[in-house]
C-alpha cells in the first residue's frame, strides 16, 4: 500500500470518521455460508427499484435466508453519493463503485472496504468462471493479493474477440434522402452507411442549412461524457471518451490531449461549431440531453454509448416520440472513418463498475451470503432466473416436442420454452418483477439483451453488425494498458488520472467563445496545459511520476 504518501483532506476525513466509529473486523481468506441463518442487507446502486415487492424477490429471500434492502443511487450523482456515503462510514453493505484509483486506495488505507476472501473453484464455481474469463483487466482490483472490488461482467461484446467499446454514430437518413434526392450533397449517400468525417461534416452541415428539424436545428450533438466525438478520427488517442497517456517514440509517456493530432482535431471542433454544424450549448449539457434532442426531431446526428439495451431505448424512445416516422430509418447506424481511413474505438475490459464491500459491516458471515447469491445469479438456474422470471411459471426447460417459443441459450447449450404472456399483436410482455435488476447485483445485465424477445431483432442485428465489422486492420484500437491500470504507486497520477475532467471543462470554454478562432483555440489549450498553468504543473507532476 502507499505507506509513503501524503494524504489529502479526503484521506484524512476518511481515517478520522472509521477511526471514531464501528471496531475494525477481522476478515478470513475463506468464509463459510449457513443458511440457516438469517441475513439483512443493504444494497447502494441504480437497479432494482421495487425490489422486494415481487414473487421473485419472495423466491430469492427464502431460498436465501436474506432481506435486502436497497438504497437508490441517482445517476447524475453517483460519483459524489458513494463518495460520502464512505466519508461519513455510510456505505451499505454492498455498493456500486466507479474506479477511482484514488479513492481506491484511500477506502482500502482507511479500512472503509473489506477485502474478499479467495473465490476458489470449488466453494464459488461460478464466480471463479468469471474471474478466469475477466482476466487480465480483473488485476486492477487486486491490492497486496488481496481482491478489494468485484467487477462487473458485461455481456454486451457477444459476436468478436475485440473487447471495443460501443460507441457508435447514428444518423438520420430519411432526412439525408431528402437532401439526396433534392440534389443538396456532394456525395451519394452509402448503401452500407460508412462515412469518412468528411462527408459526415456535410451531412450534418446540410441537416442545418436546410432546417431538417426546424429553425433550431442541430447538425451534431454527443452524449456528455463523448464531447466532442470527431476528435477521435483526428486522435482517438486524444478523444475524450478514451484520452489517455500513450508512450511516444523515445518510450516515454506523453498525455493524449496534447498530441499533434488532438490538437488537429480540436481546431476541427472549433469550426464545427463556429459553422453551427455542432450543438451550439454543448457546454451546458447534462447527463442525457443528446437522446432528448434526438426524439425531439432537432439533431440529425448523436453519438452515444450504444450496447443493445442503449441502442433499444434510443429507438424506443424516438418512436414514442414520432410515431408517424419509421424508426429504424430515423435511426441509421452511421459507421464513421477517422483521416486515416480508419475507424476508432478502445479495447474495453470485459466489465463495468464494480461491487465495494463495507469493511465496517460486512462480517465474514454476512460476505458468505453475499458470495453465495453473486454466485448463485452467474449459474444457469440464476441466469434464467434474473432474465426470464419464476421457472414453471414464466419459462421450462423445453422438450424435444416443443418447437413454438424457444429460445437457445448457447452460454450453457440449453433450450428453454418462454410462457411469458403476449399482447395483442403477438409479442411477448416481459413479466412485472423488479427483482430481475439483481443481477446487477453480481454483473451486468446485457448479456440478457441478445436474447430478450422484447428487443426487436432489427436492432440486435445493428448492433452486432457494428461489432462484427470492426477489426484490427480497419480501426485504430486505443489498447488496455495495465501498466497504467495497475499503477498504484503515484500520488499525483492516483489524484488526477487523466484528466478527462479539465480536458472537457477548457474545451467547452475555448470553443464556446465567440472571439477565439480555431487557431486561438489550439494555442490558449496549449497554454492551458503548459508547465506554466496551474493544470500543466499537475499534468507534468503526473508525467514525471509514470516516466521515472
Amino acid at each position: 500500500m502507499r505507506k509513503s504518501l501524503i494524504f489529502v483532506v479526503l484521506s484524512v476525513t476518511l481515517m478520522f470518521l472509521v477511526s471514531c466509529s464501528k471496531p475494525k473486523l477481522e476478515f478470513n481468506d475463506t468464509v463459510t455460508d449457513d443458511l440457516s441463518v438469517h441475513i439483512d442487507l443493504t444494497w447502494g446502486a441504480f437497479s432494482g427499484a421495487g425490489l422486494g415487492s415481487d414473487d421473485l424477490y419472495d423466491y430469492i429471500s427464502e431460498r436465501f435466508n436474506v432481506d435486502i434492502k436497497m438504497v437508490t443511487l441517482d445517476w447524475n450523482e453517483r460519483l459524489t453519493q458513494v463518495r460520502t456515503w464512505a466519508m461519513g462510514n455510510k456505505l451499505p453493505d454492498v455498493t456500486f463503485f466507479e474506479m477511482n484509483k484514488n479513492d481506491f486506495m484511500d477506502y482500502i488505507d482507511g479500512d472503509v472496504i473489506r477485502p474478499m476472501p479467495t473465490i476458489t473453484e470449488e466453494q464459488y464455481p461460478n464466480l471463479y468462471r468469471q474471474l478466469q474469463s475477466m482476466k487480465p483487466y480483473v488485476e486492477e482490483t487486486f491490492v497486496d493479493g488481496k481482491q478489494y472490488a468485484w467487477p462487473r461482467l458485461s455481456g454486451q461484446n457477444k459476436y468478436t474477440d475485440l473487447n471495443l467499446d460501443s460507441f457508435m454514430y447514428v444518423y438520420r437518413r430519411d432526412w439525408a434522402e431528402e437532401l439526396e434526392s433534392e440534389g443538396k450533397l456532394t456525395f451519394e449517400l452509402p448503401d452500407d452507411n460508412t462515412f469518412t468525417i468528411e462527408q459526415v461534416k456535410e451531412l450534418a452541415k446540410a441537416f442545418v442549412d436546410n432546417n431538417m428539424g426546424g429553425e433550431d436545428t442541430i447538425g451534431l450533438i454527443d452524449q456528455d461524457f463523448a464531447i466532442p466525438s470527431i476528435i477521435g478520427a483526428y486522435s482517438p488517442n486524444g478523444c475524450p471518451a478514451m484520452i489517455t497517456y500513450v508512450k511516444d517514440d523515445n518510450g516515454d509517456y506523453v498525455w493524449g490531449g496534447l498530441l499533434d493530432e488532438t490538437i488537429e482535431g480540436i481546431k476541427e471542433f472549433k469550426d464545427w461549431y463556429d459553422q453551427g454544424i455542432y450543438y451550439q450549448e454543448f457546454y451546458a449539457m447534462r447527463g442525457y440531453d443528446n437522446q432528448y434532442k434526438y426524439y425531439a426531431s432537432q439533431a440529425g446526428i448523436t453519438y452515444d454509448n450504444l450496447p443493445v439495451i442503449n441502442f433499444h431505448y434510443l429507438r424506443s424512445g424516438f418512436a414514442q416520440a414520432n410515431p408517424e416516422l419509421d424508426v429504424y430509418k430515423a435511426t441509421t447506424p452511421m459507421y464513421v472513418k477517422g483521416t486515416n481511413d480508419k475507424f476508432w474505438s478502445r479495447e474495453m475490459p470485459n466489465y463495468w463498475s464494480y461491487n465495494i464491500y463495507n469493511g465496517r459491516t460486512v462480517t465474514d458471515e454476512k460476505m458468505a451470503r453475499i458470495l453465495t447469491i453473486q454466485d448463485w445469479i452467474a449459474s444457469e438456474e440464476g441466469t434464467l432466473y434474473t432474465w426470464f422470471g419464476i421457472k414453471g411459471r414464466d419459462w421450462e426447460y423445453a422438450s424435444e416436442d416443443d418447437t413454438e417459443d424457444t429460445i437457445y441459450i448457447e452460454e450453457f447449450d440449453t433450450t428453454i420454452k418462454l410462457m411469458w404472456e403476449k399482447d395483442s399483436n403477438g409479442n411477448f410482455v416481459s413479466p412485472n418483477y423488479p427483482t430481475m435488476g439483481i443481477r446487477n447485483f453480481n454483473q451486468l445485465a446485457s448479456d440478457f439483451d441478445w436474447y430478450n424477445p422484447s428487443i426487436p431483432k432489427d436492432t440486435k442485428e445493428a448492433v452486432k453488425a457494428w461489432q462484427e465489422l470492426r477489426t484490427e486492420e480497419n480501426t485504430y484500437i486505443v489498447e488496455y494498458n495495465p501498466e497504467l491500470t495497475l499503477k498504484r504507486d503515484g500520488v499525483n497520477y492516483l489524484r488526477n488520472d487523466n484528466f478527462f475532467q479539465e480536458y472537457q471543462d477548457k474545451l467547452k470554454q475555448l470553443v464556446a467563445e465567440d472571439d477565439y478562432t480555431k487557431e486561438d483555440v489550439a494555442s490558449e489549450f496549449i497554454k492551458a496545459f503548459s508547465n506554466e498553468s496551474s493544470i500543466g504543473k499537475k499534468l507534468n507532476r503526473v508525467l514525471n511520476e509514470l516516466n521515472e
